[in-house]
């Protein structure tokens, strides 16, 4: 699964989001505990709380940082997930996704085309709105 995904790409997105060049410690170790995070310090407790019993090395991490796939989620054949997303959406528990996805160009339309012909993830969309916008309608 990993394997489509290139190791530098995902630990310079860690970097970039940490603040932290991660380059300068050997890629075939774990990840560095109590690292000075100047980033966002969630996305080094995403990376950082599993390290230690899973003993990924940096350069695991980075390809599994780069496929999107650090903590748990929606896995799956594209109705399953689309299936849970609105399961999730209709019983409060958000109120929309992030999703992220393993390369670009492309990722996001083929997921969203598999997930469109599984499922009627749309009918969680709302159909109508009273706002000339999104932005007017959030708030």
């Amino acid at each position: 699964m990993w394997s489509g995904c290139r190791t530098k790409s995902g630990l310079s997105t860690l970097s970039y989001h940490l603040g932290v060049d991660l380059s300068r410690f050997p890629q075939d170790q774990v990840l560095p505990e109590n690292l000075d995070v100047p980033g966002v310090e969630g996305h080094y407790r995403e990376v950082a709380e599993p390290t230690p019993s899973s003993g990924l090395s940096l350069a695991d991490l980075g390809q599994r940082y780069g496929a999107g796939r650090t903590t748990s989620g929606f896995a799956g054949t594209p109705g399953t997930v689309a299936d849970r997303m609105q399961e999730w959406f209709e019983a409060g528990a958000c109120d929309g996704f992030m999703l992220q996805v393993p390369y670009l160009p492309g990722g996001l339309e083929s997921w969203s085309t598999a997930s469109c012909r599984s499922c009627n993830v749309v009918a969680c969309s709302p159909r109508s709105t009273t706002s000339p916008s999104l932005r007017d309608s959030l708030g």
